[in-house]
């Protein structure tokens, strides 16, 4: 068993691997350069557009991922300011819980 990707270029090679144990090695670097090819696409369009702020909620209690988080690489990719970069400090692990001020401060344009 693998451990969970943690970029995209992780998340690339556990498709190459799992065409090569499925037989579709083909198949599986036809789908990674698309997504390669999609996602470019996305942030070359995406950062040309206005600044974009960004509440990823995980769960009711307002835990969030910052920017140290896959997810929120992904955003920062895609040009997206996520408010819970700014209370990185308080959790080590890039999931800071925040509260319902914070947020509401923030105002975050995507939740």
């Amino acid at each position: 068993m693998h451990e969970a990707a943690n970029s995209m270029n992780d998340s690339y090679a556990q498709l190459t691997e799992l065409g090569a144990v499925t037989g579709r090695i083909g198949s599986a670097a036809r789908l990674i350069g698309s997504m390669k090819s999609s996602i470019a696409g996305t942030i070359k369009n995406r950062k040309a557009t206005k600044r974009i702020t960004v509440f990823h909620e995980i769960d009711n209690t307002l835990y969030s991922a910052t920017s140290d988080t896959f997810i929120g690489r992904v955003y920062a990719d895609l040009g997206l300011v996520n408010i819970a970069d700014a209370a990185a400090t308080a959790d080590s692990y890039g999931y800071p819980q925040l509260s319902n001020e914070y947020v509401l401060k923030s105002n975050p344009d995507i939740i």
